[in-house]
């Protein structure tokens, strides 16, 4: 909206002079006979609404002063005039001032709120105005107050109506922003309103005169006006229509003069007429306004939200609630593989490994009948798998969106085994100061058992050489002094033995709580975690997890520690193989148990490493520590489990733990001790 320039203002006010001169000495209407046709009140208000309210007092003056002159050129007393005058002007004030106060947007006619604010407005104008009319002629000339106050009010009604929301609707941009098809379309619909309030009006065809219904016809125009158009559009052409109509009344020509009746009977019907097609083309055009805003505002928020969804560094994926992918961003494509076209209108479970594959419609289905949220809302760290099989690890957060009629899910992916080259080498240096730390605390460590120990294994070392020398030299007493070192031996000895056995318990303080957990859970978090940094290896993961087991008690860190060092140790060890693939499975291990089991195609373990692969400072690593597997087996046998290797037919060997299952919780009814 653009406020309304200088020059229709002023033309607004040269259309006040005309059409006082054309009221007053081409009509010579009777006072109570009041025009049809009012302007003044419509150009002033629509002055004082398209203007900021500080200038209302200039326009106030300048509106008043061509309304005096306005009646007077219509052959009305100066007194009279001036009366006319300012009533007109003081009404348009105080409308303007409660449009600005109701309206939601007092800058033009954009939303129904808005046009009911106008509705409003004119009321009061129109009643205040007619006041001070029929005040002035029922003074000046003897008419009956009420009969000018009800014609007049009308005729001012309608002079609003049909000439301020031209000016609110006023937009200097159109012909810019339209297209040719836009301009021709609005040049063809106002050339057809013309022609055919000429045919209707003016019996440019039939000389007779048409019946009273033929003016609805021109509703046709206005509809069409209203809906594809827009609202300066639809109140010119309404404006065009009234123009040609009120020309023709004046003449004695039109439907309105073909009924019998009175002369006020024909300006009745007339005004039914204009007022029915300039409320509701107002209605239509700011209905289908507001229509098109928010179309226009929906289009531009997908616009948006695409924008969005295209350039998101984490891969997006929509899908319905029977797993069905919706939409699918580019950079999901660029981490799964996948083409758009290729995923868009299937199930979203392809881009998991098997196992998840198989269960994930269950997956959906269990959640929309229990509600049980897992992973929506919360995020955890799940396997993918791209288009060539490979798998990778990923952080997985999950929305649902419901509406009345479905649900739908977004998914967002990061794959964590992508992390930028400045925060691998971050990690790289932080696992070297971790090595450095270990080895120095080793080197420590081996320092302090030295210093503790070799007192006593020297002490034991002396003891046993001073009896070796006492039994060499023959003397009485020597076997009884031989006995003595020996014994002295033997106590440096227990002594070396409560150094080791304190150590143990001073290592053996930090222990943690253990709690009950879901082993595939467990292990499929530890199983991502295992595969950050290992993506050059193209390794391929699957896994076979049994329904059903029962929980664990365990300390879960220790326990994925185990499974990710395992999973580690397969994937360096196929590093050098053609076929590169892992299987990890769980099931149950006798009644009170669970194993785990990891299975590699690798080469498989030399016969002299596989008789010490669990002792310490074994490896087959050229930078191995050979502490990984002893380490595990020490938290695997702390949990009452065991630790175990075999070979497998086909090449490779498989790693196999065991834990303990955890206590079943009580049945109703039963109490937990006494």
């Amino acid at each position: 909206m653009h406020r309304l320039p200088p020059a229709v203002a002023w033309g607004g006010l040269a259309v006040m002079l005309l059409a006082g001169y054309w009221a007053g000495y081409k009509l010579n209407l009777d006072p109570a006979e009041l025009p049809i046709w009012w302007p003044p009140a419509g150009i002033i208000l629509a002055g004082f609404l398209r203007r900021p309210p500080r200038e209302w007092w200039a326009l106030a003056a300048i509106f008043a002063l061509a309304a005096v002159l306005a009646y007077m050129t219509a052959g009305r007393p100066p007194a009279l005039a001036v009366a006319l005058a300012l009533s007109a002007v003081a009404a348009g004030f105080i409308a303007a001032t409660i449009f600005r106060r109701l309206a939601h947007d007092p800058r033009g006619l954009g939303d129904v709120p808005t046009l009911m604010a106008l509705l409003i407005a004119t009321a009061a104008d129109a009643a205040l105005t007619a006041t001070g009319l029929a005040a002035a002629f029922a003074y000046f000339f003897g008419a009956a107050f009420w009969q000018v106050w009800g014609m007049g009010s009308t005729a001012l009604a309608l002079g609003i109506l049909l000439i301020t929301p031209v000016f609110l609707t006023w937009d200097r941009n159109f012909f810019a922003d339209a297209t040719n098809s836009d301009i021709a379309e609005s040049v063809a619909l106002m050339l057809g309103t013309i022609a055919l309030s000429l045919v209707v009006f003016i019996n440019i065809i039939w000389s007779h005169g048409l019946p009273l219904p033929a003016m609805y016809v021109l509703l046709l125009l206005f509809v069409w006006a209203a809906l594809r158009r827009t609202a300066f559009e639809a109140t010119n052409v309404v404006l065009a229509a009234s123009l040609i109509a009120i020309w023709g009344t004046t003449l004695g020509l039109g439907p309105a003069l073909t009924q019998a009746g009175t002369p006020a009977d024909h300006v009745l019907s007339l005004q039914a007429f204009l007022a029915v097609a300039a409320i509701v083309t107002l209605f239509l055009a700011v209905e289908a306004t507001e229509r098109r805003r928010s179309e226009l505002a929906v289009r531009e928020q997908e616009a948006h939200l695409r924008s969005i969804f295209e350039t998101v560094p984490d891969a997006v994926i929509t899908i319905d609630e029977h797993g069905i992918v919706e939409s699918y961003s580019k950079a999901a494509a660029r981490l799964f593989g996948y083409d758009e076209a290729e995923i868009v209108g299937r199930n979203v479970s392809m881009l998991m490994p098997p196992y998840y594959r198989e269960r994930h419609d269950g997956y959906i289905a269990r959640y929309l009948a229990t509600g049980e949220r897992r992973i929506i809302g919360i995020g955890r760290v799940v396997v993918g798998q791209r288009k060539d099989g490979t798998t990778f690890p990923m952080e997985l957060a999950i929305g649902e969106l419901r509406t009345n009629r479905r649900r739908s899910f977004t998914g967002f992916v990061r794959d964590i085994s992508e992390r930028q080259q400045t925060e691998r080498r971050l990690q790289d240096l932080h696992s070297e100061l971790i090595h450095v730390a270990r080895v120095s605390a080793m080197g420590q460590m081996a320092s302090a058992l030295a210093h503790e120990l070799n007192q006593p294994l020297t002490a034991v070392a002396n003891y046993l050489q001073a009896g070796r020398r006492m039994l060499q030299a023959g003397d009485e007493r020597g076997p009884q002094r031989a006995a003595e070192m020996m014994e002295k031996a033997a106590g440096q000895a227990t002594r070396a033995g409560q150094i080791i056995r304190r150590l143990r318990e001073f290592l053996a303080k930090g222990r943690t709580e253990r709690t009950a957990e879901n082993v595939n859970r467990v292990v499929e978090e530890a199983v991502a975690l295992a595969q950050v940094g290992t993506r050059e290896l193209g390794a391929k993961i699957s896994f076979d997890f049994a329904e059903d087991l029962p929980q664990i008690l365990i300390d879960r860190i220790q326990i994925q520690q185990v499974v990710l060092n395992l999973v580690r140790n397969a994937v360096e060890a196929m590093a050098q193989s053609s076929r590169r693939e892992i299987t990890i499975t769980t099931a149950r291990s006798g009644g009170e148990e669970v194993e785990i089991a990891v299975a590699d195609s690798g080469p498989g373990i030399a016969d002299e490493i596989a008789a010490q692969l669990f002792q310490p400072f074994v490896t087959t690593k050229e930078k191995g520590m050979g502490v990984g597997l002893s380490i595990s087996r020490s938290i695997v046998e702390g949990h009452g489990g065991r630790l175990w290797a075999s070979t497998n037919d086909g090449g490779g060997v498989t790693f196999h733990f065991t834990v303990s299952a955890a206590p079943s919780p009580p049945r109703d009814g039963e109490q937990h001790g006494a």
